[in-house]
């Protein structure tokens, strides 16, 4: 970091809370480090959500961070993509857990992340997320993926909808942040 008067380490990639052991010690280390070269050090995770506990919740809040969920819509949308080794989509262990996480970290984020095959449902997946509690998306394209000529249109269709839907929030002053419009 040289001379910057902070560090920013985001765990992420694969499913970090499959090792929080890790996650402490390196927490723990960067912490020491930081204070002893007169820095500042902020924390963030970006997590499938399945492994979420009171212990995963608490490290958090002792490091000073909140979870960042990897949630891609509704469940015929989010399962799509995200499964277990068995097959089995992961949106019904993730929903949850969206109590406990509300309870102890309050503001919830999603990382949404769009294909050609989930276009058509983003808009509603994101309201769909709302209404489960989760306050903040970052939504963001598959740019990799095979985009026809249907799905790119959609894209344009499915981001007015959520500006519709995200100005209409934020007239009734709903907790409701959407990066790409702010």
């Amino acid at each position: 970091s040289k001379d910057h008067p902070f560090i920013n380490l985001t765990f992420f990639g694969g499913e970090p809370l499959l090792n929080l052991s890790l996650m402490e010690e390196v927490a723990g280390y960067v912490t020491e480090r930081a204070k002893a070269l007169g820095k500042e050090v902020y924390f963030a995770c970006t997590t499938n959500g399945t492994l979420l506990t009171e212990k995963a919740l608490d490290f958090a809040r002792r490091f000073g961070f909140l979870y960042l969920l990897s949630l891609d819509g509704a469940k015929e949308a989010h399962d799509l993509h995200r499964k277990f080794a068995n097959g089995r989509g992961s949106f019904g262990v993730i929903v949850s857990k969206l109590p406990l996480l509300k309870r102890k970290q309050g503001w919830l984020g999603a990382r949404v992340t769009v294909t050609p095959e989930t276009i058509f449902q983003l808009a509603d997946g994101v309201k769909e997320l709302f209404e489960l509690g989760i306050n903040q998306f970052l939504i963001g394209l598959v740019h990799e993926a095979e985009w026809d000529r249907e799905s790119l249109a959609e894209i344009e269709r499915q981001y007015d909808l959520l500006l519709k839907f995200y100005l209409d929030a934020k007239e009734k002053r709903l907790p409701l942040r959407m990066t790409m419009f702010e």
